[in-house]
């Protein structure tokens, strides 16, 4: 175990030195992204701190499990810094420079005035990295190189966009679980006499149901109604697109995501009445609920997303993002 630490410190150092590198590198390419070079040469600052005190632990045995903790951590904080921000400030071009000025705007016009710069990357699907070591003003955005040419994907770019809110302002989750948990508190009172073996097989039943959803699906579902919130009604055609494109029941429930059925209904529930009404939504809403009907609606989906814990869910979104 020595000999393995002592060899990760002489990787680490010479992994540092290429960071270092390829910072001043960026520099002399006079990017605007500055303020993420600074950050990103603090944490290197902070590393090499990291690295000294892994160098120190080893000359004493009793501290090497301090120094194998640190080296875990130095090694995780550089594949993050190569593998998310070199990688992206490798790849800064024209079009990755045009969408990281489009969505500066987008993200101060909703309110997300937080965010001093955005590293865009074109290379995978829609995604976000919301914040890094605490640090929520420089998200890392990803999208396909063709995405100005999908309209009906446009709306997945607020979408992401709510995890960044989601990521800065924790009570949202702790504020969504308290809504689940209010929920199936009042289906468990509502219990009626039974027997003790029927009574118990359900309430097993509701804190099956209550389980399902995690922090992951509730940030989904706050994703996708703040989507509906700041986009608008073309969001709701949008995650209809995005069901239909996809193979999997809209009622499976055995996804880390939240069944396409409830993610299309919070996404149209948190419209205004007005919203709602509109000839382009009502058609979409009225289409979708009648392919919907033609599906097996299965007493799974029914357990763990009823309707009225999926309105309550809406409801509390719009609340926390008003």
């Amino acid at each position: 175990m020595p000999r393995y630490l002592a060899a990760k410190a002489v990787e680490h150092a010479t992994n540092l030195d290429w960071s270092r590198r390829k910072l001043a590198e960026f520099r002399d390419k006079d990017l605007p992204h500055y303020k993420l070079l600074d950050r990103l040469e603090a944490q290197l600052a902070d590393d090499a701190q990291t690295l000294r005190g892994i160098e120190l632990a080893l000359s004493e045995p009793a501290m090497r499990w301090v120094a194998e903790k640190a080296c875990f951590t130095l090694n995780a904080n550089l594949r993050d810094l190569s593998e998310h921000y070199i990688a992206g400030l490798l790849q800064q071009g024209k079009e990755e420079l045009r969408w990281r000025q489009l969505l500066l705007k987008t993200a101060h016009r909703i309110g997300l005035t937080w965010i001093e710069d955005i590293l865009v990357r074109l290379d995978r699907d829609l995604s976000i990295i919301p914040a890094r070591h605490r640090d929520h003003s420089i998200p890392v955005f990803f999208a396909p190189p063709n995405q100005h040419l999908s309209v009906l994907s446009l709306p997945g770019i607020f979408h992401e966009f709510g995890h960044c809110v989601v990521s800065k302002h924790r009570e949202i989750v702790f504020a969504l679980e308290e809504t689940v948990a209010e929920y199936f508190d009042s289906e468990r009172h509502k219990l009626g006499p039974m027997l003790p073996a029927q009574r118990a097989k359900r309430l097993r039943q509701i804190d099956d149901a209550a389980t399902y959803w995690d922090e992951h699906r509730l940030v989904e579902v706050f994703c996708d109604v703040f989507a509906s919130y700041t986009c608008g009604a073309v969001n709701v055609l949008s995650m209809v697109d995005l069901s239909r494109a996809n193979t999997m029941d809209p009622y499976a429930v055995d996804c880390d995501y939240p069944p396409h059925a409830t993610r299309i209904s919070v996404s149209y529930l948190a419209l205004s009445a007005e919203q709602q009404k509109g000839a382009g939504v009502s058609e979409v809403w009225s289409d979708w609920q009648h392919m919907a009907a033609r599906l097996t609606v299965t007493n799974e989906y029914k357990a763990f997303c009823p309707d009225a814990l999926v309105v309550r869910l809406a409801t509390r979104c719009v609340e926390l993002i008003g």
